[in-house]
């Protein structure tokens, strides 16, 4: 992440005292302006350098840690474990290395790396720099000069609860280590300015999994050719000598400048990379290509394709207390023939049925001629004539219907917000329950109490749908003019899960209102139900 985009939740006060001696002037200057100007330097390779190079442990555990885990952050009461545990096991491995031995020449570095820590208690910059040469020419890798930090006769680096404190509180001062907040957590993060540079100050030339990946495409006897390259054993199978190239940190560019043209351009060949080139050019070639991740192929999830949505007669609401006059077993074979998911229970299938891409017509037209004239003798309609006038009649029934809102007080209702919300008719006086109280009455309930909610609890200007029109439930303005659709969903059975007719509803509210003058004062579209799918944050963005 960058350092803008982790800096811009930071506080006024945060930035301002973060900038101190790091721009050129932070007087007189607003938020946005701090932020810009110190985005610009933090994490630059020269402030790196000097502010990490010299220090004194856990220094650099503390910044490897960070560096090694996803997203290069780690929460803040995780990471002073994290960094004990990687001392330790630097220290459990310590014990296993020979310091005599004299392929490595492990004694002369620790000769003179125990001389400089000796000198002052600390490591002075001429100092450190004879021992970045040294390890150079020996070859020694930036984990082994922690091994041998860590090691029984070295004791470099151990923990120190109060040394760990005041390193981390000098990298947080100088920006080094940021704080994000993420799902209201708090997270230690180095920025991607930060990691490049310390990349290029520890001389990483791939990120540990991309090294793998490099050195994966290499078959057997190529890696053993490697190994043997490297004096490093050539037994085992292909994954044990890949293990066995990336536990000894040699460095790509190495790997491949100690092979010889001809496999390098077998190698660029088996990755579909053009061969041209001198041997520089080549390695070049293939670092890049393993760095920038080209070697990944992202497959693009498949395109949900929603199927056309017919246009429907009646309201959600209308069509769900329609169909409830259908039997379980009625419900399953309509939906079988209407090739959707027939399995459920009674008011699942209602749901999904109300919920669907037909209209009622091509959804009645499915239904048996007995059953249409059953639900119409139950609801007092005719059953005389031919099914398609049947189902006209049925649908004018429905149409013509005046939906009225209970006759319990609002206040009353209040109470039972929740379970308004999952349309449960046990809140009702059992005189007014059944017929009477139709989801379609529940709704307007729910959206009554709704309504009472924002204006008379949270004070807010609030505007409801207009009778006959095809409007969002309600419209909230603030205090500063911003304005705020919202749509009430009750839910048989939570939780809610956004049907496909619903989000192509909200996307038509959003054009039509992104035509008006209120266009710029549009801040965001708020559904209330009882709780949401777990997919909900998807199917949003789809509107979009």
């Amino acid at each position: 992440m960058k350092n803008y985009e982790i800096l811009k939740h930071y506080k006024k006060s945060d930035l301002r005292r973060l900038a101190k001696g790091k721009t050129s002037e932070i007087v007189g200057l607003d938020s946005e302006k701090i932020l810009i100007d110190l985005s610009k330097v933090l994490g630059n390779y020269e402030s790196i350098k000097n502010n990490v190079e010299f220090r004194k442990p856990p220094t650099h555990t503390i910044l490897e840690v960070l560096f090694d885990a996803p997203d290069h952050c780690v929460k803040i009461e995780d990471l002073k474990r994290s960094v004990t545990k990687k001392i330790a096991e630097y220290q459990k491995i310590s014990k296993e290395i020979n310091l005599e031995d004299s392929n490595k020449k492990y004694s002369l570095y620790t000769a003179v790396l125990n001389a400089a820590w000796d000198y002052e208690g600390d490591l002075l910059p001429a100092e450190a720099n004879i021992l970045r040469v040294l390890r150079n020419e020996l070859s020694i890798s930036k984990k082994e000069h922690q091994y041998m930090m860590a090691h029984p006769q070295i004791k470099r680096l151990f923990f120190d609860d109060e040394m760990y404190r005041y390193e981390l509180e000098f990298l947080s001062r100088e920006g080094i280590i940021l704080v994000y907040k993420l799902d209201n957590d708090d997270y230690f993060i180095l920025s991607d300015e930060t990691v490049d540079s310390l990349k290029e100050l520890w001389g990483i030339e791939l990120e540990n999994n991309q090294f793998i990946r490099l050195v994966d495409k290499f078959n057997n006897s190529e890696l053993s050719e490697i190994l043997n390259n490297f004096n490093l054993p050539i037994s085992g199978n292909h994954e044990n000598k890949v293990n066995r190239i990336i536990l000894e940190e040699i460095k790509p560019s190495e790997i491949l400048y100690s092979l010889p043209l001809s496999q390098l351009s077998s190698y660029l060949k088996r990755i579909d990379i053009s061969q041209s080139g001198r041997k520089e050019e080549k390695i070049l070639k293939i670092i890049d290509h393993f760095k920038n991740n080209i070697d990944i192929v992202i497959i693009p999830p498949p395109k949900m394709i929603e199927p056309d949505i017919e246009d429907k007669i009646l309201s959600e609401e209308k069509r769900i207390d329609l169909f409830s006059n259908l039997t379980t077993q009625q419900l399953s074979n309509v939906l079988g023939k209407l090739n959707l998911l027939k399995s459920g229970q009674k008011n699942i299938l209602i749901y999904r049925l109300a919920n669907c891409q037909y209209n009622e017509i091509n959804i009645l037209n499915v239904i048996k001629l007995d059953d249409i004239k059953s639900t119409s003798r139950k609801l007092g309609v005719k059953v005389n004539g031919t099914k398609a006038n049947l189902i006209d009649d049925l649908i004018s029934y429905y149409s013509d219907l005046i939906i009225k809102e209970s006759k319990l007080p609002t206040k009353e209702l209040f109470n039972h917000y929740i379970e308004l919300s999952c349309q449960d008719v046990r809140i009702y006086p059992q005189a007014e329950n059944s017929e009477v109280m139709s989801t379609a009455s529940i709704a307007l309930d729910f959206e009554r109490v709704t309504k009472y909610l924002f204006k008379n609890v949270f004070k807010l200007e609030i505007k409801t749908q207009r009778f006959g029109k095809e409007d969002p439930d309600g419209i909230i303005k603030d205090d500063e003019g911003n304005i705020f659709l919202y749509e009430c969903k009750t839910v048989l059975n939570p939780p809610y899960k956004m049907p496909i007719a619903h989000r192509l509803q909200i996307r038509n509210y959003i054009e039509e209102i992104s035509k008006t003058k209120d266009k710029e004062n549009f801040k965001g579209y708020i559904i209330i139900s009882h709780s949401f799918s777990d997919n909900i944050m998807n199917k949003i963005e789809a509107i979009n």
